[in-house]
């Protein structure tokens, strides 16, 4: 398999396999199947293949193109669903596996295009085993891969640590936990008597193509370009231009990939990764762009030149420096259907990390890609391969000194007026405090204009509706504390929560509740049933019950549903109490907490 896999966006969520630098043929004749060279690539359906020549002549009584087994997977996350095995008592995903088609293959055959060299068939594959992979243990583990030749599907049983597991993994789409399965396929008609091992690396894709940091084995890899002269090197925003001029073809020049940061379109959430337990951010690439191509077509007028092309990008890997690499790791990067823009997970040690990497981003992209270059290697036609002269690459230029940024911007931050209050923990982890009822000094019976607003005193506030978009639009952490009458103290951390703008009516939207010890401690969500709603108020009701939630219990505003089962904005109570129109927490046993405190995590950009 080549190093990218081609997708369409019509599927909703792909798996591909890029074949790694590992063969090995079973008998003595290897050196035939060493002798397999790379001929084309591409997809169809969605889904990718590879063909290999195996420069065999006409009258050969064996076939010379081969295509390497798809390893693709079209079945959406959704219809994916949790199963028990009696056996070894444990839980499992069933995950298709398309290994071959005939329909794909005449489609293959058709781009291939080269009836020269005779008809385009499967590799006939006998055997395919999972081995050993990288997979995230607390979770999940690749168990086999259950398939019975010459069926065209298999499937790659994926066990689950506990039945819980598997339902995160469905809930959040996190099917990126597989990118460490490895799956092994023996291949007969590489050579005259032998079978040959090739070891595939599974690789989730989310309507984009994942590019191979390893590189693809050698039979895989296309032959070396002609000589390409390198012509002039060009400037646009930020970006550096690189054109050659082809020397096989006169009059016909190409332009690398330009894998350069695009700031316009550069989404700033942060996200979380469940099952490593990591945050991260997602950063997007520009590859190709129309507009580039016209100003090289302009600087290259005088030459009157026939094409002006962009070269396909085969791989990039990215090289960051030592200090940087004990914050942040760089993910797989992902490229767009049409190949014109690339993504890549840059993963932080924790969360304030990835929000003061945010802050450095959005002030100046040159704090962050001054630490990255990428080494990479492009394809011209998809036929050959051409390894750049001009070393590694930056995403971004230094075209002047670095914008200033100030580590304690966060303390300008205003919330209900006046500067917000913050609270540090150990570690020196800090909380913006959102809301805060310590006393029962101040009301929260009031209307929508205040809640948007913010009100209260120095002990008992709500900053407002808008402050708390403001703080959380990119996603945040949002940490909940209370106390109980007993003097039980129950606390819990949410992922990525959100709340949208004034036309949304201040929707509220998270991932999830954190269940890792040390970050909750609650035995349940008290949020899932306030997922998605608007905010509502007294004199404004967006919730899902037939009469006013607000003006039923308590008057007090808050995210409501058909009701709630958690209500800090409820009438203060001086004593246990289960009356609803009290600030309540439960979903069974209804609790009354003498004190609340909701926080974000403090971000130095706010």
């Amino acid at each position: 398999m080549p190093a990218a896999c081609r997708l369409f966006l019509t599927v909703s969520s792909l798996f591909c396999a890029a074949s790694l630098l590992t063969s090995t043929a079973d008998a003595t004749d290897a050196a035939a199947a060493a002798a397999a060279q790379f001929l084309a690539r591409g997809h169809v359906n969605g889904c990718p293949f590879s063909v290999l020549d195996l420069g065999r002549g006409r009258d050969s009584a064996d076939e010379r193109l081969l295509m390497e087994p798809l390893m693709c997977v079209t079945t959406s996350p959704d219809e994916l669903a949790p199963r028990f095995d009696p056996v070894l008592r444990r839980s499992y995903l069933s995950v298709p596996v398309l290994l071959s088609d005939s329909e794909l293959l005449a489609h293959a055959s058709r781009q291939v295009n080269r009836p020269d060299l005779g008809t385009l068939s499967p590799a006939r594959i006998t055997e395919v085993n999972t081995v050993e992979d990288g997979l995230p243990t607390s979770v999940i583990v690749a168990l086999d891969f259950v398939w019975t030749p010459p069926q065209p599907v298999g499937f790659l049983w994926l066990g689950c640590r506990r039945e819980v597991g598997c339902n995160e993994i469905l809930r959040s789409h996190q099917l990126e936990a597989i990118e460490g399965v490895l799956l092994s396929a023996k291949l007969l008609g590489l050579s005259s008597n032998a079978s040959t091992t090739f070891t595939y690396r599974l690789m989730v894709q989310n309507q984009t193509l994942s590019m191979s940091n390893g590189g693809s084995r050698d039979v895989a890899r296309p032959p070396t370009c002609p000589q390409l002269r390198p012509l002039k090197t060009l400037e646009s925003e930020n970006c550096a231009i690189q054109v050659y001029q082809r020397l096989d073809r006169r009059g016909h020049y190409l332009v690398e990939p330009l894998l350069c940061y695009d700031k316009t379109i550069a989404e700033t959430i942060l996200r979380k990764d469940k099952l490593r337990g990591t945050n991260y951010l997602r950063l997007t690439l520009m590859l190709h762009d129309d507009f580039v191509l016209n100003t090289v077509k302009t600087h290259l007028e005088y030459l009157r030149p026939i094409s002006v092309e962009f070269m396909r990008l085969w791989q990039a890997k990215a090289v960051v420096d030592s200090e940087f690499s004990n914050h942040y790791q760089i993910g797989t990067l992902l490229i767009s259907e049409n190949s014109s823009l690339a993504k890549v997970q840059v993963h932080c040690s924790n969360w304030s990390d990835c929000a003061a990497l945010r802050c450095a981003i959005t002030t100046d992209p040159i704090y962050f890609w001054r630490h990255v270059k990428w080494t990479y290697e492009t394809t011209v036609d998809d036929t050959c391969l051409h390894t750049p002269a001009t070393g590694p690459k930056h995403s971004w230029q230094v075209l002047r000194e670095a914008k200033p940024i100030s580590a304690r911007s966060r303390r300008q931050l205003q919330c209900n007026g006046t500067p917000c209050k913050y609270v540090k923990y150990r570690g020196g982890k800090e909380y913006t405090v959102v809301l805060q009822r310590i006393r029962g000094s101040v009301s929260f019976q009031r209307n929508w204009t205040e809640y948007e607003n913010g009100f209260g005193d120095e002990t008992d506030f709500w900053i407002g509706l808008e402050a708390v978009h403001a703080l959380s639009k990119f996603g945040i952490t949002l940490r909940i504390e209370l106390k109980l009458f007993n003097g039980t103290e129950l606390f819990g951390e949410f992922n990525e929560f959100r709340v949208g703008n004034s036309s949304t009516n201040y929707r509220m939207t998270y991932s999830e509740m954190a269940t890792t010890a040390g970050f909750s401690n609650m035995g349940f969500d008290p949020l899932i049933k306030h997922q998605g709603m608007q905010f509502s108020t007294l004199d404004r009701d967006n919730d899902a019950n037939e009469n006013s939630c607000s003006n039923n219990w308590g008057r007090g505003g808050w995210w409501f549903s058909s009701c709630y089962d958690f209500y800090p904005t409820g009438l203060f109570p001086l004593s246990k109490t289960s009356n609803y129109s009290y600030m309540i927490f439960g979903d069974v046993q209804r609790l009354a907490f003498r004190q609340v405190r909701l926080m974000f995590e403090a971000d130095f950009c706010g």
